[in-house]
């Protein structure tokens, strides 16, 4: 075993919290089927941005990309665009607040609210709920995969053993508390996460030089351009870099547009207060991701310089945490890395368990259960989706198999009718029966009969096999219902081509300009696409320490953000609970500070950097003590 007693002792506290915690929540979860998959919609919108970050912030994947790092350099930045790491810049500007409008429990619930309740919406609606399932399933296998391999480094058992000791802990909490345990969970974890990444970051920075860096890497591996053909990448799968990059763009940019994938995303904007919220929540979301772009930079980068004999660069995370971190500190590391992996497998244990229980338990074979029952079809629910997922998790050869096919294979499938569902008002539920089943169909027949097919093929052929299904059979049918297509439009305010519907409802019954999709939400979204990326790239430059690169994006991330506030904060959605432009936008930077210092103390405490920390510690009180007076007394009622 490489852990000492005082790391295993946090780690067991910490999971005993945790436990304690889902138990302590079980009461408010049993309130009814919305407590316990929507937390009763009264949660902040700051909380749900922490807890919706922090899903997409899981241990498998930050291995993965720490892997990317390593095999690709800074161009594995690109292959994120592929799981659509833009999409808090959609999230703000449009997509979040139309997800909440539609004011239903699942992703394919809403499917009724888009193509009625006629056949075809319901058949629709059953093959959203598969699809979805499905990927939940994935998901857990996947996050077996990295969990098992992440704690074998640290544990005197196999990859297997110590992936299912971790999981059953995790479940008992998920089960019971519901999303009430999630938020609650993923808030504590945020903030532990962060610190620990913060703190690794550090300790790689402190580690490392530019110079140290240019000389252990191959040439064009500090460049984040694309090119058709990296020589260093001659030898590996990503030797066609640049029509892999193309693929990994097109795909991201369909599924960002999108909006949210109908799963764990999907359900946190439900969960909103408003639709408003659901814009903040949707710009919150990014900033909680920072720290991981540091971390996984400063791992790769001291893995390369430091650590020589890598044979499995999915273990090169932990490798490096186990080599350099002190006793105490490792275990509190630890403690955040766990975190990870449980922010990711309790919400999509709880975003799957959401669409068995609502859209066949009590859509198909019980629609008048009690609460009692309901409560209970969610906690077996839960506990099959954990089952089956581990079964998958067995026959996974690694993490990059199981995530790609997932994200450029099957997630292919529901590409198109996710776009057209907004954009177009004609498409109705059997043009979303036949794309979604002739993706799904293709996906199979290309995994199982060429499975060595290049995702940069077999991307196209999905997509291309959906949408020409999605035409023949909308075309094929008659339109969804007048009246569903009225409310829907009312209610949602949706872009792209409505002119019929709009035009039908008339002038005096068509929603405000200001809430519809305009020209300004195009250039909003492109601005906060600037605002992500140059907030993701500072912290990669930063802990390389390519000082050049990081003023660049640093100027580009101010210009960016400040023309923002001018042309997206005035213009949010209609439930203003009271907001004030300047108030927000003072307690913002406020806000940005305490959060900063927080995350900042913990790391020049263990580096006994004592002024530092006493300066960041009083602009800390100072800020607190400053938003107590201009933020929380303007917090909205539940």
């Amino acid at each position: 075993m490489n852990l000492h007693p005082i790391d295993i002792s946090i780690l067991v506290l910490y999971l005993l919290g945790i436990v304690c915690a889902g138990l302590y929540l079980r009461r408010r979860a049993a309130g009814g089927v919305e407590d316990y998959f929507l937390a009763g919609r009264k949660t902040h919108w700051l909380f749900l941005a922490m807890s919706g970050s922090v899903t997409t912030y899981d241990i498998t994947g930050t291995m993965w990309i720490v892997a990317m790092f390593y095999t690709m350099g800074l161009k594995g930045m690109w292959i994120h665009w592929s799981w659509g790491f833009m999409m808090p810049a959609f999230f703000m500007t449009f997509a979040g607040k139309w997800v909440r409008r539609s004011n239903v429990v699942t992703g394919a619930e809403w499917i009724r609210t888009r193509f009625g309740e006629g056949i075809d919406g319901r058949i629709a609606r059953q093959a959203y709920a598969v699809m979805a399932i499905v990927f939940c399933v994935g998901l857990i296998g996947y996050a077996f995969q990295g969990i098992g391999k992440f704690s074998s480094v640290y544990l005197p058992v196999s990859e297997t053993t110590g992936a299912l000791f971790i999981i059953s802990i995790i479940s008992v909490y998920v089960i019971l508390g519901g999303m009430y345990s999630v938020i609650f969970a993923d808030v504590i974890q945020t903030v532990i996460l962060t610190i620990a990444a913060f703190m690794v970051a550090v300790i790689c920075y402190n580690e490392i030089s530019y110079e140290s860096l240019v000389a252990a890497v191959p040439e064009g591996w500090l460049d984040i351009m694309p090119s058709w053909q990296p020589e260093y990448l001659a030898n590996t799968d990503y030797q066609f870099f640049g029509l892999m990059c193309i693929a990994w763009t097109v795909k991201g940019m369909m599924l960002n547009a999108g909006g949210p994938g109908q799963l764990t995303d999907f359900q946190r904007f439900l969960s909103a207060r408003n639709a408003r919220e659901s814009c903040k929540l949707g710009a919150a979301w990014s900033f909680f991701l920072v720290s991981r772009w540091a971390m996984c930079i400063g791992i790769t980068a001291l893995a390369i310089t430091g650590i020589a004999g890598v044979t499995d660069t999915e273990k090169v995370l932990p490798f490096v945490l186990n080599a350099y971190l002190p006793v105490g500190l490792k275990g509190i590391i630890l403690a955040g890395f766990i975190a990870a992996f449980m922010s990711t497998f309790d919400s999509t244990i709880n975003v799957g368990a959401s669409y068995i229980v609502e859209d066949f338990y009590r859509a198909l074979f019980n629609p008048h259960a009690t609460r009692k029952q309901l409560t209970m079809a969610s906690y077996l629910a839960s506990l099959s989706i954990i089952i089956v997922g581990v079964c998958v998790g067995f026959q996974a050869k690694s993490i990059t198999s199981i995530w790609n096919w997932l994200i450029m294979v099957f997630s292919a499938g529901f590409l198109i009718p996710n776009l057209l569902r907004w954009y177009w008002w004609r498409f109705n539920g059997w043009g979303v029966v036949g794309s979604v089943g002739a993706g799904m169909f293709l996906c199979f027949f290309l995994t199982i009969f060429y499975p060595e097919a290049p995702v940069y093929v077999s991307l196209y052929i999905i997509i291309g096999g959906s949408l020409i299904a999605a035409i023949i059979a909308t075309f094929a049918t008659p339109a969804t219902d007048r009246k569903v297509l009225h409310d829907f439009y009312t209610s949602i305010r949706p872009g792209g081509w409505w002119r019929p519907i709009k035009e039908e409802i008339g002038v005096e019954n068509t929603p405000q300009k200001n809430d519809n999709f305009t020209l300004r939400d195009a250039f909003n979204t492109g601005l906060a696409m600037a605002v992500v990326l140059s907030l993701y790239l500072m912290m990669v430059y930063a802990v390389s320490h390519d000082w050049t690169n990081f003023a660049i994006f640093m100027g580009t991330f101010i210009v960016s953000s400040l023309t923002l506030m001018k042309t997206w904060y005035p213009y949010l959605s209609e439930e203003r609970n009271n907001d004030n432009f300047t108030r927000d936008a003072f307690n913002t930077v406020i806000a940005m500070a305490v959060v900063l210092c927080l995350y900042l103390m913990p790391v020049y405490a263990v580096i006994h950097h004592w002024t530092h920390f006493a300066i960041l510690a009083g602009v800390f009180i100072v800020g607190s003590l400053i938003l107590m007076m201009t933020w929380y007394p303007y917090l909205p009622e539940d």
